[in-house]
């Protein structure tokens, strides 16, 4: 009889529900148990190794709690945060542990990188507040948490070009700030180019009191164009000024600013890795010293400036001044020379340059460019620095103890030459790493689904892999809450790809624990990009009704709508509750923060139709798709294939993923897709096709996604109703130079994306 007892009592426990914790990047062991730790005015912290790393949290959280949080360097069994340093268990310094009880918190790590980051976790699993800066009444709590957590690689990156526009010491500090909290750890300081030169040089005093400057050029102009609809495109009055009699933009970092940041920058376990871009995009420079370039002034040459003068020594005097202020500046162990873009007209026309190629017994200018690179970095190596360039450091020749980071997309194969023959390589093509490029609602995804270890390496040669970062070029964004909107969330998505191991990686899950972020940085005041409304796509069809359910990642948005073809504005028809349509419309709705700031407008089409009818598939049907393969690059869109292209090839594919032909290419290509597609049951089919460059998607010979034109990576989203049984299916893209994005899915009856299945594919 007491066992019957106790197994009715065990039947009435009920099941504690855990609130989820959205940590990123995800962990690589996570393990959530009921209850918390809870933080309060008796709470010690114990520091059981000599570091600091922990005090940026420990401040953040004694103003935020108001509670004084004292230091002990003994272990106290209970209300204790503990931070401790020990090297066992542990092989990489950014690794840690955090296990949290009802008792304590308790923090390893081999090294301090490893607490600060482990603080970072700490940080996501408080409560918002944390981030104002200001005293607030809430329960300081933490789940109770088993953490085991080390990166995927050394470096995660960011990078910031400071010369097209400028931006304050305060916003860098607040910028740092961001990676910190997703444990981003290098910071790329992009500091001189053609249009701005923003660190000083004591040697070179023109290089900032001239070179600092400019008069509004092109870039700037289609910012104040564009600032009439988007303050934030507006230039800021502060880097203003007049100078001879003209108005001028611009600004520049003291030395002694510079150190103040990279000192707020090694608090938060970043690293800043400057760049000198040379021997192109040296303008700046040129301009105020005109005795370094080929023909004695700075100009242009076919496409990019004259660059410095190779053969000239007195070239490699003035970069090698200059590089010995930086590396005496900034501790890190890499400079970047950029490299990148080098217009050659003038070298080869100026006699000092090819009296230079034919002393050093170059082929040619590609070569010299090689001389120059390889000089530079025997300097750098002789300061106890290691070189970094872009991609372009490959042609040539390039030094076995160079760096190399990738960012042409369209020449894949650069990243595998690299590492076979022995090169570190940072990852940052264009194709997932330019956060300056337009942002759509597959944007997020697009960087999320980046994975930088290339195919064709060995398990050794994949070591070379070192990282990946993001890169902000500033051309078109010359504000603060700009550079917030284009960096955030990809910043955010990137970070989980450099940090979280691949086969760990889910896209819906991150999408989810996103979600919860969003209000962390309404509290830390991030201009981010608002997330695109859910619930409708580009173009929806429906046999007798439909019924539109908004949905927003972001809890308490307001998503306002129109069905007359204007533009929703904070005044628009409020979205309340799921909205029936029962004929043709264009619905156009956009969300809107507690603060009404507006985020993208989506539009979608809604059209009334039958179910289209089967046919009889062709007795000789195969397993698969037909492809033709084109080769050409004059396309605009779809319909120039097979008009403008020179060569056609002809393969079959198991479903729509690029033939082997089009990925060895590596460069633009068109294809064509022709099948069956088979329908289980009369129903409405949801198709999602991500691409670059163009792509059209055709079933029963109607339009299902229009994705046409050369573009970056743009997701859409469209359906078709379809009776049971095949029907014919085409699929028509074009990639206008890389390795190719194309990713074409259909949703589930759970609304999940996924491929289509190659038994559902005939040919």
């Amino acid at each position: 009889m007491m066992l019957l007892l106790l197994s009715l009592s065990a039947c009435q426990v009920k099941e504690t529900k855990l609130q989820p914790v959205n940590i990123i990047p995800q962990p690589n062991e996570l393990t959530q148990q009921a209850g918390e730790f809870i933080i309060n005015a008796e709470t010690v912290v114990c520091l059981l190794s000599e570091t600091d790393a922990a005090d940026v949290l420990l401040d953040n959280l004694r103003l935020a709690s108001g509670y004084p949080l004292k230091v002990v360097n003994e272990e106290i069994a209970k209300n204790a945060i503990v931070f401790k340093i020990e090297a066992g268990g542990f092989n990489n310094d950014e690794a840690y542990s955090l296990s949290v009880t009802k008792e304590k918190v308790l923090v390893k790590a081999k090294s301090a990188k490893g607490i600060f980051i482990a603080t970072q976790t700490l940080r996501q699993l408080l409560p918002v507040n944390l981030e104002e800066a200001k005293l607030s009444e809430v329960k300081w709590s933490v789940p109770c948490v088993e953490i085991k957590d080390a990166p995927r690689f050394a470096w995660r990156g960011m990078h910031m070009d400071v010369s097209r526009h400028f931006f304050s010491v305060d916003y860098i500090k607040r910028f740092l700030d961001y990676m910190a909290l997703y444990k981003m750890n290098t910071f790329h300081w992009h500091l001189t180019d053609d249009q701005g030169w923003r660190i000083e040089i004591k040697k070179y005093p023109e290089l900032t009191q001239n070179g600092a400057f400019r008069t509004f050029n092109n870039h700037d102009k289609v910012c104040i164009e564009r600032s009439k609809d988007n303050p934030a495109m507006a230039i800021p009055e502060k880097y203003m000024s007049e100078k001879d009699g003209e108005k001028v933009y611009g600004g520049y970092y003291t030395q002694e600013e510079i150190k103040e940041v990279i000192a707020y920058a090694a608090k938060r376990n970043i690293t800043i890795v400057p760049e000198i871009d040379m021997p192109g995009h040296f303008k700046a420079a040129i301009d105020n010293y005109p005795e370094v370039s080929c023909f004695g002034k700075a100009g242009w040459g076919q496409t990019f400036s004259a660059p410095l003068c190779a053969g000239n020594e007195a070239t490699y005097q003035l970069v090698e001044d200059i590089l010995t202020e930086v590396a005496e500046l900034f501790p890190s162990e890499y400079i970047h020379i950029g490299a990148d873009e080098v217009e050659k007209t003038n070298w080869k026309k100026c006699p000092k340059c090819q009296k230079r190629i034919k002393k050093e017994k170059l082929h040619d200018e590609h070569e010299l460019q090689s001389y120059f690179v390889h000089r530079i970095e025997k300097f750098l190596n002789g300061k106890g620095k290691r070189m970094i360039g872009w991609d372009e450091i490959l042609e040539g020749g390039m030094s076995p103890t160079a760096t190399m980071m990738f960012w042409r997309g369209w020449v894949p194969d650069a990243p595998v030459k690299a590492a076979k023959q022995g090169n570190d390589v940072i990852m940052s093509p264009t194709s997932h790493c330019y956060f300056d490029y337009g942002q759509n609602s597959g944007t997020l995804e697009n960087v999320y689904g980046f994975e930088p270890v290339p195919e064709g390496l060995s398990a050794e040669e994949q070591k070379r892999i070192i990282g990946g970062q993001g890169n902000i070029w500033t051309e078109y964004i010359p504000s603060e809450a700009q550079v917030d909107f284009m960096s955030m969330p990809r910043m955010i998505a990137l970070a989980e790809v450099l940090w979280t191991p691949a086969d760990q990686k889910d896209w819906q899950d991150f999408f989810q624990r996103i979600g919860n972020h969003f209000n962390r940085l309404d509290v830390m005041k991030v201009n981010y990009r608002f997330p695109d409304i859910g619930g409708v796509y580009d173009q929806h069809v429906f046999v007798d009704k439909a019924k539109v359910e908004f949905t927003s990642q972001v809890k308490d948005a307001e998503i306002r709508y129109t069905t007359d073809g204007t533009r929703p504005t904070n005044e628009s028809n409020l979205y309340s509750g799921p909205i029936e349509i029962s004929e043709n419309i264009t619905l156009k709705a956009r969300p809107f923060s507690k603060l009404g700031n507006g985020g993208d407008v989506i539009e979608a089409t809604f059209t009334k139709t039958t179910y289209a009818k089967g046919i009889e598939l062709p007795a000789d049907a195969k397993p698969g798709l037909a492809c033709d393969y084109y080769e050409g690059k004059r396309w605009k869109g779809v319909a120039d294939i097979g008009v403008v292209d020179t060569k056609k090839k002809s393969v079959v594919t198991k479903a729509f993923e690029l033939p082997e032909v089009a990925v060895k290419k590596g460069t633009s290509y068109a294809l064509t897709y022709n099948g069956y597609f088979y329908a289980d049951k009369d129903d409405v089919y949801t198709f999602s096709l991500l691409c670059d460059d163009a792509g059209v998607l055709k079933i029963a010979d109607l339009i299902v996604v229009d994705n046409d034109g050369m573009h970056a990576p743009l997701k859409k989203i469209g359906q078709v109703a379809l009776a049971k049984g095949w029907h014919p299916i085409e699929l028509k893209y074009v990639e206008g130079g890389g390795g190719g994005t194309l990713k074409l899915t259909s949703a589930d009856a759970d609304g999940q994306f996924k491929p289509i299945v190659s038994e559902l594919l005939k040919h």
